[in-house]
């Protein structure tokens, strides 16, 4: 799940976590709106401010699960989005460190898509301590890349940017694995026309794909 998605999940958590207190309050104790949603966020946030009002029975019960259940919730979400930060963070360093180790190739392949096929192939370039990058746009395909230690863009391998952010100028050969001729196609036709010196190798599912 990317951060912005937990993001999303942690605010509706939240205001679903004080809408719960504030209308738990209402009912149970009769108290305005506004007083209602103030006992909930300091039980939540466990600052110790004191009640707004003397509670009831009934009251101290309510308080005591929603103190339970809320802080647990408040300091799941807490510690998510420093964790989140700290990967955010990482992960633009590690990217940084990546990219600065992929200008300094040369001679080098260039494996675009990173499924069953491209794994493979990595897999032969690493045995014969060949240097190479992959350009794979799915997040988890980058993600796996990266896990393995390979060097890894996660972009479109049709774009210009993306080739040349992996040395295509620079590069030996160029492999295409992806799943689908013509994105297999677009890939190579993109690739040549920045370094028509370059050593092709694609993928093609029929005769037809492979003549182009």
């Amino acid at each position: 799940m990317d951060n912005k998605k937990r993001y999303i999940k942690w605010i509706v958590a939240l205001v679903l976590l004080l809408a719960f207190g504030t209308y738990g309050y209402v009912i149970v104790e009769g108290w305005n709106w506004f007083d209602s949603l103030y006992m909930t966020v300091i039980t939540v946030v466990t600052v110790g401010f004191g009640e707004v009002h003397p509670l009831t029975q009934a009251g101290r019960v309510f308080t005591i699960f929603l103190s339970l259940g809320g802080v647990g919730l408040v300091l799941y979400i807490m510690n998510g989005i420093v964790q989140a930060t700290l990967e955010g963070e990482f992960g633009s360093f590690r990217r940084q460190r990546m990219e600065a180790k992929i200008k300094k190739l040369n001679n080098h392949f260039i494996l675009c898509g990173y499924g069953r096929v491209g794994e493979a192939i990595a897999n032969t370039l690493k045995a014969q301590s060949a240097d190479f990058v992959i350009i794979d746009q799915s997040l988890n395909s980058y993600t796996k890349a990266v896990q393995q230690n390979c060097l890894a863009i996660m972009d479109d391998a049709t774009s210009q940017d993306a080739l040349k952010l992996a040395g295509v100028e620079r590069a030996k050969s160029l492999i295409t694995a992806f799943g689908e001729d013509a994105y297999n196609t677009y890939a190579v036709l993109t690739a040549r026309e920045i370094n028509p010196r370059l050593i092709i190798i694609g993928r093609a599912s029929n005769n037809e794909a492979s003549k182009r």
